[in-house]
């Protein structure tokens, strides 16, 4: 439904398909009755749920997908099915599937590191104590059961019970997690594109006004930027030197560090809180200088392009 909601986003997708997979994990397990069936199953569809939740974050984290790490998961599935077609012990055929299930997570938890938000972290601890699951199940099967116990037996001990119940109670989380890192991800796409130009990165006019209606009363300055004679590049040159020319320019005023905003088609501002017009006027012409020097793509080494600045304080007492 939420896929559906946020017009078939991609991340949503993914996690939509980890649910499947998991919805029908427990179905075979619970409804199946043929415990070849029921291994067959967990052996498929867990370690897929945990790549689903993968690719879910990777479209979340801009990520590249990691196709060596899918290979080894598959390959391990294709061993731990290998082992149930030759009616290996349930202890020893468990492994490889168990460890393919480890490694998805780990991706995810891979995705996640050196994040400092607070949601990353606590959806990086849940899927790390899911992955722990999966781990432990490795060296305890062999420990605790004989090879020769069946998976009934197996799957009524208490050991088993409780890490089906850590699973139960760990999942819903995570996934709300995750849901709440796709949604937070669209707002916080649709504000960019809000509050952006689309060509330059920079504030666009709207987002300037409310920037500079939010200064401070302390005053400061600002610098207003128009590129010259900015029609004749387009004309001489084409649109896609213009457009490369507005980009080279407000990659110029991106770079002081200020409030920098595009807003007009070749023009300009800077606000600077704090910042007396002498301050500001040097500024200004130290941009003017780095722009009227710089070589632009498709622009001929003779044609120097040029910009006019204007500077203008404002605070208590100034018009």
């Amino acid at each position: 439904a939420i896929y559906i909601g946020l017009r078939r986003n991609s991340a949503a997708a993914w996690l939509a398909l980890a649910l499947l997979f998991g919805a029908a994990e427990t179905m075979f397990m619970a409804m199946a009755g043929d415990p070849v069936i029921e291994i067959a199953a967990a052996t498929v569809l867990a370690p897929a749920a945990c790549l689903c939740i993968g690719e879910s974050l990777r479209l979340t984290t801009g990520g590249r997908r990691h196709w060596p790490l899918l290979a080894v998961v598959a390959a391990l599935v294709g061993l731990s099915l290998l082992l149930l077609a030759l009616g290996a012990p349930f202890v020893i055929q468990t492994v490889p599937f168990q460890l393919a299930g480890a490694l998805a997570l780990g991706d995810s938890i891979y995705r996640l590191r050196g994040s400092r938000n607070l949601l990353d972290i606590c959806l990086m601890l849940n899927l790390g104590a899911l992955l722990a699951i999966f781990l432990i199940r490795i060296p305890v099967y062999p420990l605790v059961f004989d090879p020769t116990v069946p998976l009934v037996t197996i799957k009524g001990s208490p050991i088993e019970q409780y890490m089906l119940t850590a699973s139960a109670l760990l999942v819903p989380p995570a996934v709300f997690m995750l849901l709440a890192r796709i949604v937070g991800g669209i707002i916080a796409t649709h504000r960019t594109r809000a509050e952006r130009d689309g060509l330059t990165g920079l504030l666009n006019r709207r987002a300037f006004d409310e920037v500079s209606a939010a200064a401070g009363p302390d005053g400061g300055a600002v610098i207003f930027c128009d590129i010259d004679n900015f029609k004749r590049v387009n004309d001489h040159f084409g649109h896609q030197v213009g457009d490369a020319v507005i980009c080279a320019f407000a990659g110029l005023i991106g770079n002081t560090g200020h409030c920098a905003a595009r807003i007009g088609g070749e023009e300009f501002a800077l606000l600077l809180p704090g910042v007396d017009a002498a301050e500001a006027g040097a500024l200004a012409e130290y941009i003017r200088a780095r722009f009227h020097e710089a070589a632009h793509h498709g622009v001929p080494a003779g044609h120097r392009l040029s910009a006019s600045l204007g500077v203008a304080a404002y605070g208590p007492g100034l018009p």
